[in-house]
């Protein structure tokens, strides 16, 4: 079963490190590196997996399995420059495409939550000449996405 109602599940998303995983005898590896990490705080992973079994450990994984991919949330200062994105004001507006220049934690000059700046009109770092737009809301285009202006 895909997708069940547009959602991945954990299994398809990482599919390919999971036999890998299985393959070469790494699971404790996986469960470490990947699994955890969603359930408890970073700085105490290896206090948790202390405290587990291989039979509580193989049960999480399962259950694990299962779950539905959640997507993580876009570490906005590591976007490179003039990445494309799509960006809007409200929840319902129409998306437009313009190119990444910064997120601004807090925006100087501008009301409460215009925190991602692109460049305006389609234009990047090249062309743009320091104008710059600040919008709402934004998200990464990916490249499987159809993207039309």
């Amino acid at each position: 079963m895909r997708n069940v109602g547009g959602k991945m599940k954990n299994r398809e998303k990482y599919s390919d490190e999971i036999l890998t995983a299985i393959i070469s005898s790494s699971l404790c590896s996986f469960m470490h590196d990947i699994v955890i990490p969603e359930l408890v705080d970073s700085r105490k992973i290896d206090e948790f997996c202390d405290k587990l079994d291989c039979a509580d450990c193989s049960k999480m994984f399962a259950f694990w399995q299962d779950g539905v991919y959640v997507e993580p949330p876009t570490d906005w200062v590591n976007v490179p420059v003039d990445t494309l994105v799509r960006v809007r004001d409200d929840e319902n507006g129409e998306w437009l495409l313009r190119y990444f220049n910064r997120f601004d934690e807090k925006p100087f000059g501008y009301r409460d939550g215009h925190n991602y700046a692109v460049f305006a009109d389609g234009a990047t770092s090249v062309t743009g000449s320091g104008y710059i737009e600040h919008w709402n809301y934004c998200e990464l285009v990916e490249d499987t996405d159809e993207v039309s202006q």
